[in-house]
Parts: C-alpha cells; structure tokens; sequence
C-alpha cells in the first residue's frame, strides 16, 4: 500500500501491476451530487432522502471537501439515525436529510439554532411518516398467520354454476336498491319534513312529540339511504369479480347430469332420484384426493361419509393451517375429483375450495394453485417500481 500526489508520474508499467487505485482529494463542485449517490448506497436510508440529495449537494458547494470528507460524513449520520432510530423508531427508522445536515454543520464548525435543528428533524420524520403511510397502502397487509383448525361439510358439490346463479342474485338485489332508492329520490319528503319542522318548531311545546317524530323519520329516510347506497357500491364491486371469474373459471363440459343439476350427494344418480337400492351411487364411486402442487396441500385432509341409504352422504374438508388462507375469497385448487363424466365414466376433475363462499367447484384449470407463480408475479410488479439499486422503505 502507498500514497502519491501525482501519480501521473509514476512509471507505467509499474502502475499497471497495482491491484487497484484510490483517489484521495477534493472533489469538483459538479463531482459531489455522483458521488454521495454512490458512497451511500450501503446503507438503509429512505427514498425520499435519495432524491433530497440533489438539495444537500447544494450545502457541499465551493467547501474544498475531499471524497474522504464526504464518506466520513455519510457514516456520521448513520450513527445519528441509529441515536434517533432508538427514540423514534417509527419515523426514524431509516437515514433522513436532517441527519446528514447535522453531520455536515458540525464538520463546518457551523453553530446553528438548536431549536431550528430540532424542528429541521421533526419535519423530515413527519414528511417520512407521510412517504411511508403513501407507500404502505399499495402493500399487501401482513398476512394472519394464527393456526386454525375447522371442517367445513359439504351434501353436495354446491360451487358448481355458482357464479351465473350469484352473477343473477346481484342484478335481482340491485334492480331491488335501485327501485327503493328512485323511491326515495321521487318522494322527496325530508326537504317537506324540514319546512313543516320549521313551523311546528315556532310553538314547540305544544308540538313536541310531532317535532321528535318528524325528526326521527327523517334520521330514518337518511340512514335507510345511506345504507342501500353502501349495500348497492358493495354489490357492484363483488359483480365485477363474479364477472371476470364467470370469464376466467370455467366449468367442464362434459359433466354428469346429476352433477350439472347441483343434486345432492344423496341422488347421484342417473334420474336426481333419493338413493334406493336400484340405482346407480355416484357418490360411492366418486373419489377425492389433494395434490402436492395445491397451495392448502399441507393444510387440508378429506373425509369422505358414505351411508347405505336415504341421506348422510357428505364429503368433510378438513383444515388445520394459517388462517388468512381462510380469509381470501378465492377458488383454491386442491387435487383430483374421481367423478363420472356425461357418459357415466369415471374421469378426473379440478376439485376447488372457497372458504369464503364455502364452496366446492369442479373447474377447467388449476386456480390459485402456483405459490411460486404468484410469489414471481408480485416480484415483477415491486421491480418495476424500483428505479435505484438500495432498499425501500
């Protein structure tokens, strides 16, 4: 290791087996912006404070700092976020302006304002505070993972058409809300129940049980509609998604009547007919088995109850996992239905599970099956938000 001013003059071939050169000096005004943006790579600091480099390169102008000067500075306040980082931890936790400034005061034997230094660090923890709570709702909310252990018991396979029938349910119950609320819109009685208020309020002695009535009917007429424009934005949210899934999920074709008319465990046979001796048991053929490459694989089990006769035919999906697996409305695929197809052969279906909607479906494709597809999905879209090489927070 040695140290030269002027290292042009050193012999090249010399020069050249030098394993590697550091340049030590001071650093063109122009120079420093590039340079702090590379030294402070390292470190954990917020984005915010990136982009404020641009501004802090402005306090290095005509200083003759040295590149040495500027590393010694970026790992002082490091030191300072760790100080400030124990008593703020919520809006501190990462390098902030005000940390590097403070630095660079006491390196300038500049003496400013203690007061005006502390309101400088209250600012850019609250303009942090701000940046995070911003950039948080755009995260996936951390994930309940509280063991859970229930059974959810299925007479049928009652997932099948789900969606066209719940895709009508939603239009009858909006044609319903929209109904009640051109009601509402066309009586228009608050505006006549304010004015006679108006009146009645001039002797409210004698009118007090009519005044306290009026007032209720109104509180009625306004919380009613409240409520219906709540129930009708809730409802036209969960038609888009009953729409995609109508698109999205199909069913098979080539279904067994019995199964394609959502008959009950107990009449799986040709004719919907409550099981009797005679006729063909489509249940006790029927066979259901999870696979490995379902996401509930390790959480789920099958219990299938057979009885010879009348009723008590179910099938039993057991879990026992994390619970916000059961909080996601999703059709989770968990493995093979050995059922029999429109032609009465056994044939292997996609067997799905909502725990949300407590359904059991039968569908073309795998849905909601591949963790590391969706781990490298979510990956994709973080990336394609990131334009600087250090972590965000």
């Amino acid at each position: 290791m040695g140290a030269i001013n002027n290292l042009h003059k050193i012999d090249m071939a010399l020069r050249s087996r030098f394993s590697k050169e550091i340049y030590i000096g001071n650093l063109k005004d122009h120079e420093i912006e590039g340079y702090l943006k590379h030294i402070i790579i390292p470190y954990q600091i917020s984005y915010h404070t990136f982009l404020a480099l641009k501004e802090i390169t402005q306090l290095y102008q005509g200083k003759n700092l040295s590149n040495r000067d500027l590393t010694t500075i970026i790992e002082e306040a490091y030191k300072k976020t760790a100080k400030w980082a124990q008593q703020n931890p919520q809006t501190h936790e990462f390098m902030l302006p005000s940390d590097i400034e403070e630095v660079l005061n006491l390196k300038l034997k500049t003496k400013p304002d203690h007061q005006q230094v502390k309101q400088r660090r209250t600012a850019c923890e609250n303009q942090y505070a701000q940046w995070r709570e911003g950039f948080n709702q755009y995260l996936d909310k951390p994930k309940d993972e509280t063991k859970i252990e229930c059974r959810y018991t299925f007479d049928s396979l009652n997932g099948i058409n789900y969606y066209n029938l719940r895709y009508s349910q939603i239009q009858t119950e909006l044609n319903n809300i929209n109904q009640q609320l051109t009601k509402i819109h066309q009586e228009n009685k608050i505006p006549q129940l304010e004015q006679e208020l108006v009146t009645l309020n001039q002797t409210p002695d004698k009118y007090e049980q009519t005044i306290k009535d009026k007032n209720q009917e109104i509180i009625y007429i306004k919380n009613n509609l409240k409520t219906l424009q709540a129930r009708e934005e809730s409802l036209r949210k969960e038609l888009k998604l009953v729409e995609n899934r109508r698109e999205l999920q199909k069913e098979p074709s080539n279904l067994v009547c019995y199964i394609k008319d959502r008959h009950p465990f107990d009449r799986w046979n040709k004719k919907g007919y409550t099981y009797n001796h005679t006729t063909l048991d489509g249940f006790d053929s029927a066979s259901f088995d999870k696979k490995d490459d379902s996401q509930l694989y390790l959480y789920v089990n099958f219990e299938k109850q057979q009885h010879k006769g009348p009723g008590g035919n179910y099938l039993i999906v057991k879990y026992k996992g994390p619970k916000h697996f059961l909080e996601d409305d999703k059709d989770y695929y968990l493995g093979r239905a050995r059922v029999r197809d429109a032609n009465f052969e056994l044939t292997d279906f996609r067997l799905h599970f909502n725990p949300v909607r407590k359904t059991l479906s039968l569908y073309q494709d795998k849905h909601n099956n591949d963790k590391v597809k969706e781990a490298e999905m979510k990956k994709t879209i973080l990336d394609g938000h990131k334009n600087i090489n250090f972590r965000i927070y």
